[in-house]
C-alpha cells in the first residue's frame, strides 16, 4: 500500500471517527468528482492510532459489510440486525440509494437513519463514499407538491458531507514528491494538474490494458465506448457488443478471428488488475433486469472517454443497424431521441419502431409527434392509426387536431365519424370544430361556385348543430363555442346575432346550470354597451336571486371605469355573500384607497376562510409605501391560514430595510411551508441590498442559501463588488464553508464569473445594433479575486485567473501571470492564446500541437479567434481546420460560419451537416442562416429534405426513406 499523505479532509473524518468511538452514533460521507482517495481516507481514519494510544479507536470494532460491497436487497437486511460498535463501510454509496431505484435506495437509507438514532445499537459508525453528481441528485430539494421518493436518503445524508478534492495541493504534491515511496513520487512528478490518487491508483494499467490488447480486445472496447456515445445506457448487452465489434476489425483480423473469440475477449477485458479494476465490468448479480447479460465500462474509462469529452466522436456508422437489433430495450426511446437531437431521423425512426413493435404505446405516439414535426404528416397520421385501431381515444384527438391544423377537416370528419357515433364528447366537438373549419372557406365577397357556397353554409349549420347539442347536454366549451359562431354570423347583422346567443346562453344557463352569464353579459356589452347588459344583471338579481349577476355587474362596470357604480354593484353582491364577491369587494374598496371598509369586507371573506382580502390590502398599503399597514395585513392573513402571506411580508419588510422583520417573517414562512424556500431567500437578500443593507443582508443569505450552488451569488453580485461587503462575503464564506481564505476568495471569483455570464446572455438578449458593449466589472473583479486566491496559497486559481484576464481581452497581465506559473495543460492552452495575441504565433502554434495530441482541443476556438482580432486569418483557419480533424465541434461549426460569411456555401453546408449529425445544436441555426442567404429554389427545397429526412450517420444529407420501408426491416 502506497505511503498515505494526509490531507485537509482527514481531519474532519477522524474527528467523526473519534466521536463515535467515544460513543456517538456517527455519519460521514465523503464526496469528490472521481477516484481522489475517499476509501483509504475512510480506512485511514478507522485504522490511525491518536497520540500515546497503543491500538486504533476502533480496533475491537465490527466491519460489515466487509470488504466487498453487497447488493443492495442484501445490505438492507443487514442492517437490521447490525450490533454496537460496528462500521457500516458503503464506498460506491450511489449503487444503495440510487443505482436500485428509488424505493430499494431509500428503504437503505431508512434502515440506517434507524440505525444511528437506535440507543440499543449504540454506538455505529457510517462512511459512506460517493461521486458529486450522485450527492447532487439525493440531496436535491423537491419542489413544494412534487413527490419526494428519496426523503429519508437526504435526510440521513444532510451535513454529512465531507469533500474530498480531486487534486493535491502544490503543498500535498511536494510532500508526495520526498515521500521515499517511489511509485507515489513517480505518481507525483507525472500526474496531470495533480490527479495523483488516481495516478496511483489503476490508471497506468488500465491505459496500458488498453493501449496493448488484442485487435478483438480493442474492438469490443471501442463498440463500448460507441455504444455509450451513441446514447446507450451503461450497461451494454454482450449481444450487443459482440456483433458490433465485429465492424471495428479489419478483413484480415475477422478471417483470423476463432469461434470463441468473443469470450476470450470478454475474460481478459473483465479481469480484475491492480486496485481490482478492469477495463469492462460484467454483472453477475440476479436483480436489475437492464443489467443481465450486460457489461459497462471501467468507470475512468467512462469519464476517460464519454462524461469528460466535451466534443465526443460519432460512433462508427455500421454500429447504428446493430444498436437498432441488439440495444437494450429500456433504452430504445433515450437512442431515438439522441438519434433525432443530431437529425439522424431515420436511424430515430427506427429506434421508435422498435420500441413499439415490443408493445411501447408511448413510443409510437412519441414517433407520430417527431414525423409530424419532420412535417410527414401521412406518416404521422399512419403511426396514430395503427394505435386507434386498438381503441386509443388520445390518439383520436391527436390524428384530429394534425388534420385540423393541416386544413384537411374532410379526413378530420371521416376519421371522428364511428368515434362521434359512440357519442364520444370529444369526437363530436372536433367534428364540430371541423364542420366550422370548412365553411370558414366561406368569407363573405369571396368568389365561390354555388354549389361550394351551399356546401359552406350547409357546414356551417352542421357544427352549429352538432355545437348546439352538446351545450344543451351540458358541456361549456361547446355552449360557448355555439354562442361564438351565432354572434359572428357572416349573412346576420351583429346586434341581432349578438341578442340571439346572449338570449340562448341564458336559457341553457337556467336550463343546464351552466356559467354562460358572464359570456352572455361580454354579447350584450359588445352589441349596446354596458348598460344592456346591465340591466340583464340587475333582473337576473332582483328578479331571480341570483346575486352573482352583482359581481359581474360590478367586474363590468370596473372595466368601465364606472368606479362608484362598481362599489354600489360590489357591495350588494357581498350583503347577499355571492361567491368571491366579498373578496373582490375587498379589493376593489382597496384599490379605490378606501382602507376601513376594505377591511371589513377582509374580515367577513377570513371568517369563511378566504384570506385572500387582506393579502390585496396588504398589497394595496405596500404600493402606497405604507409597510407597517401592509405587514398589519399579511400577518392577519397568514394568522388566518393563508401561509403565502408570510413570504409577501418578509419582501415588503425588506423593501425598506427592516432586517429584522423581514428575516423573521423568513422564518415564519419556511416553517410554515415546511421548506427552506431558496427563491424567498433570494428575493429577500435582494430586496435589503437595494435598500442599502448588503453588509448585513449577505451574511445572512449565504447563512439560509446553498453556498455550493453555482449561481449563488448571482442574485447579489451587484451588490459585492463594494469593497467592504465584498470582503464580509468571503469572511462569511470562510466560516461557513471551513475553507481556507484562498479558496473562499477563489468561490467569490467563480461567482462573479457566473454573474458576469448571466449579464452577458442578458445583454445578448436586449443589445441592439447601436448599443455600446457593457463594462465588465463583474468579471474584472473575479480576476483580481482569482489573483488574491493565488497569493494565498490556492494554487488552482492561476489557471482561472489567467482564462479571465484572457477573457477580458487584458494579454499582458495574463503573461505577466503565466511567467511564474507551472505548466498543465490548461495554464499551456493560456499560454498558446496569448502567444497568438503578441504575434508569436510558431510558438502558439507549438502549444497547440501538443495540446491536440494530449486530445486537448479547448483551445482551438480562442487562439483563432485571437489571430482573426489580430487579422491573422491565415494562421486562424489552419487552427480551426486542424481543431476540426481532431474532432473539435466548435471549431468546425466556426469554420462553417467563415465559408458562409465568405460565401462558400458548399464547404459551410458540408461542415454543418458534419457537426448536425455529431449533435453540435447550433448547426442546424447555421444551416437556416445559410440556405436562406441563399435564397434559391434549389435551396429551400435542401432545408426541407435536412427536416424530412434528416442526415446520415456519416453527416449527409440523407436520400430519401419511409416509415413502410423501415418497418420492413426493424
Amino acid at each position: 500500500m502506497p505511503y498515505y499523505i494526509e490531507r485537509d479532509h482527514d481531519r474532519r473524518l477522524r474527528e467523526r471517527v473519534a466521536r463515535a468511538a467515544a460513543g456517538e452514533s456517527q455519519i460521514a460521507t465523503l464526496i469528490s468528482n472521481s477516484t481522489a482517495g475517499k476509501k483509504r481516507a475512510m480506512y485511514e481514519a478507522i485504522t490511525c492510532v491518536g497520540p500515546g494510544e497503543v491500538g486504533s479507536l476502533l480496533s475491537d470494532w465490527r466491519i460489515c459489510p466487509g470488504t466487498s460491497p453487497e447488493e443492495p436487497d442484501t445490505l438492507l437486511g443487514q442492517i437490521t440486525a447490525v450490533a454496537p460498535r460496528t462500521v457500516l463501510w458503503l464506498p460506491g454509496a450511489e449503487r444503495y440509494f440510487l443505482e436500485p431505484g428509488d424505493a430499494v435506495g431509500d428503504a437503505i437509507a431508512k434502515a440506517l437513519r434507524e440505525l444511528l438514532t437506535d440507543v440499543r445499537r449504540r454506538p455505529s459508525l457510517v462512511l459512506c463514499a460517493m461521486r458529486s453528481r450522485a450527492w447532487q441528485q439525493l440531496i436535491a430539494r423537491r419542489p413544494p407538491g412534487a413527490s419526494d421518493s428519496l426523503q429519508h436518503a437526504r435526510t440521513l445524508l444532510d451535513g454529512s458531507e465531507i469533500v474530498v478534492p480531486d487534486a493535491f495541493t502544490a503543498e500535498e504534491q511536494k510532500r508526495a514528491m520526498v515521500s521515499g515511496d517511489p511509485m507515489l513520487a513517480d505518481a507525483a512528478a507525472h500526474a496531470l494538474e495533480r490527479y495523483v490518487i488516481q495516478y496511483v491508483r489503476a490508471i497506468p494499467e488500465l491505459e496500458t490494458r488498453f493501449a496493448t490488447g488484442t485487435p478483438e480486445q480493442r474492438a469490443v472496447m471501442q463498440c463500448a465506448i460507441d455504444v455509450r456515445l451513441a446514447g446507450h445506457g451503461p450497461w451494454i448487452p454482450t449481444t450487443l457488443l459482440e456483433r458490433g465489434a465485429v465492424g471495428y476489425l479489419s478483413s484480415r483480423d475477422r478471417e483470423m478471428l476463432p469461434a470463441n473469440w468473443f469470450p476470450l475477449a470478454v475474460a481478459e477485458l473483465t479481469r480484475r488488475g491492480a486496485a481490482d479494476a478492469s477495463l469492462l465490468i460484467a454483472h453477475h448479480a440476479e436483480g436489475g433486469p437492464e443489467a443481465r447479460g450486460s457489461m459497462r465500462l471501467a468507470d475512468y474509462l467512462e469519464r476517460q472517454w464519454i462524461t469528460d469529452v466535451g466534443h465526443p466522436p460519432l460512433p462508427a456508422v455500421h454500429l447504428w443497424s446493430v444498436l437498432v437489433d441488439h440495444a437494450a430495450p429500456e433504452n430504445l426511446l433515450a437512442l431515438a431521441r439522441e438519434c433525432w437531437r443530431r437529425q439522424m431521423l431515420r436511424e430515430g425512426c427506427q429506434f421508435y419502431l422498435r420500441a413499439a413493435a415490443a408493445g411501447d404505446v408511448a413510443a409510437r405516439h412519441e414517433l407520430a409527434d417527431r414525423l409530424r414535426s419532420a412535417r410527414r404528416i401521412d406518416e404521422a397520421l399512419a403511426q396514430l392509426k395503427v394505435l386507434i385501431e386498438d381503441g386509443d381515444t388520445t390518439a383520436v384527438v391527436e390524428a384530429a387536431t394534425i388534420l385540423l391544423a393541416e386544413d384537411r377537416p374532410g379526413e378530420m370528419i371521416e376519421l371522428l365519424k364511428p368515434w362521434a357515433a359512440d357519442n364520444h364528447q370529444e369526437s363530436i366537438a372536433l367534428t364540430a370544430m371541423a364542420y366550422a373549419k370548412r365553411a370558414e372557406r366561406a368569407k363573405p365577397g369571396s368568389a365561390m361556385h354555388s354549389d361550394r357556397l351551399y356546401q359552406a353554409l350547409a357546414d356551417r349549420g352542421r357544427a352549429l348543430e352538432l355545437y348546439r347539442g352538446l351545450g344543451e347536454q351540458g358541456n361549456l366549451r361547446a355552449a360557448l363555442a355555439y354562442a361564438d359562431m351565432l354572434a359572428d354570423d357572416p349573412h346576420g347583422i351583429d346586434a341581432d346575432c349578438c341578442d340571439t346567443a346572449a338570449t340562448w346562453l341564458m336559457r341553457v344557463a337556467d336550463e343546464q346550470g351552466l356559467d354562460t352569464i358572464s359570456a352572455a353579459a361580454e354579447l350584450l356589452v359588445r352589441a349596446h354597451g354596458p348598460d344592456a347588459a346591465l340591466a340583464m344583471l340587475h333582473h337576473r338579481a332582483t328578479r331571480e336571486d341570483e346575486y352573482s349577476a352583482y359581481l359581474l355587474g360590478a367586474q363590468i362596470l370596473n372595466d368601465h371605469d364606472r368606479d362608484e357604480e362598481a362599489l354600489e354593484w360590489i357591495t350588494s353582491a357581498a350583503e347577499y355573500r355571492a361567491p368571491g364577491a366579498v373578496f373582490l369587494a375587498a379589493k376593489m374598496h382597496a384599490d379605490a384607497g378606501l382602507f376601513p371598509a376594505a377591511v371589513s369586507h377582509a374580515e367577513v371573506a377570513a371568517a369563511v376562510g378566504d384570506c385572500r382580502g387582506f393579502i390585496v390590502i396588504g398589497e394595496a398599503y405596500a404600493a402606497r409605501r405604507l409597510p407597517q399597514r401592509s405587514l398589519d395585513c399579511f400577518r392577519r392573513a397568514a394568522e388566518n391560514g393563508d401561509s403565502s402571506a408570510w413570504a409577501k411580508a418578509a419582501l415588503v419588510a425588506a423593501e425598506v430595510g427592516w432586517i429584522s422583520d423581514a428575516t423573521g417573517l423568513v422564518r415564519n414562512a419556511q416553517r410554515a411551508t415546511g421548506s427552506p424556500d431558496t427563491q424567498l431567500v433570494r428575493g429577500v437578500a435582494v430586496a435589503l441590498c437595494r435598500a442599502r443593507k448588503a453588509d448585513d443582508a449577505i451574511p445572512w443569505y449565504l447563512q439560509n442559501t446553498d453556498t455550493g450552488a453555482r449561481d449563488v451569488l448571482v442574485p447579489v453580485s451587484k451588490f459585492i463588488l463594494a469593497p467592504d461587503t465584498a470582503e464580509v462575503t468571503v469572511t462569511t464564506y470562510m466560516r461557513l464553508a471551513g475553507v481556507t481564505r484562498g479558496q473562499a476568495c477563489a468561490w467569490m471569483a467563480e461567482g462573479l464569473v457566473r454573474a458576469d455570464a448571466h449579464d452577458q446572455a442578458l445583454v445578448a438578449r436586449c443589445r441592439t445594433t447601436t448599443s455600446a458593449e457593457p463594462a465588465r466589472s463583474k468579471l474584472s473583479a473575479a480576476a483580481e479575486w482569482f489573483r488574491e486566491a493565488d497569493d494565498e496559497g490556492y494554487a488552482p486559481a492561476v489557471v482561472r485567473a489567467a482564462e479571465v484576464l484572457i477573457q477580458l481581452r487584458r494579454f499582458e497581465a495574463a503573461d505577466s501571470l503565466l511567467e511564474e506559473a507551472e505548466h498543465t495543460r490548461r495554464l499551456d492552452a493560456c499560454r498558446a492564446i496569448v502567444h497568438a495575441h503578441q504575434g508569436n504565433v510558431e510558438q502558439a502554434m507549438a502549444v497547440l500541437d501538443s495540446q491536440l495530441t494530449a486530445g486537448n482541443t479547448s483551445a482551438v476556438v480562442p487562439i483563432a479567434t485571437v489571430l482573426f482580432q489580430s487579422r491573422q486569418s491565415k494562421f486562424a483557419l489552419d487552427v480551426l481546420r486542424r481543431g476540426a480533424e481532431a474532432g473539435d465541434r466548435s471549431a468546425q461549426i466556426a469554420l462553417a460560419d467563415h465559408h458562409r460569411r465568405r460565401r462558400r456555401n458548399e464547404q459551410a453546408l458540408e461542415l454543418y451537416l458534419v457537426a448536425l449529425a455529431h449533435g453540435q445544436d447550433d448547426a442546424l441555426d447555421g444551416i437556416r442562416r445559410l440556405l436562406t442567404g441563399w435564397r434559391r429554389e434549389r435551396d429551400i427545397a435542401t432545408l426541407e429534405d435536412i427536416i424530412t429526412h434528416g442526415v446520415t450517420a456519416e453527416g449527409r444529407l440523407s436520400p430519401p426513406w419511409s416509415i413502410e420501408s423501415l418497418t420492413s426491416t426493424t
